[in-house]
């Protein structure tokens, strides 16, 4: 299985993923498994950093090796699209062409 780039498309173009999740990162972070224990802790050590927060959790979801979804764009791709992040789900789409699977 391809773990995904932290952010980066195939060709080579930054998604700005976090910057447009900043705000709702928690609601992510339950989609993809995280445990609500877990999103606490991130919550008090990024408490005024919801940009942080986001990156924190996109960089703990790539080393997992538990109980999350995999770490996949299609993984991603999904995850966006069941919190509402219709815009952001397409932008990643449009990017990578194919989403993986």
């Amino acid at each position: 299985m391809d773990k995904l780039k932290l952010l980066q498309g195939r060709n080579g173009q930054e998604l700005k993923l976090v910057d447009m999740l900043a705000a709702d990162w928690e609601q992510v972070a339950i989609q993809i498994g995280f445990q609500p224990y877990e999103v606490g802790i991130l919550q008090r050590n990024h408490a005024n950093d919801s940009r942080g927060a986001c990156w924190k959790l996109f960089n703990e979801w790539i080393s997992q090796n538990g109980d999350l979804l995999p770490p996949t764009w299609s993984s991603l791709y999904d995850v966006l699209l069941h919190v509402e992040y219709e815009s952001a789900a397409d932008q990643m789409k449009a990017i990578l062409s194919v989403v993986d699977t």
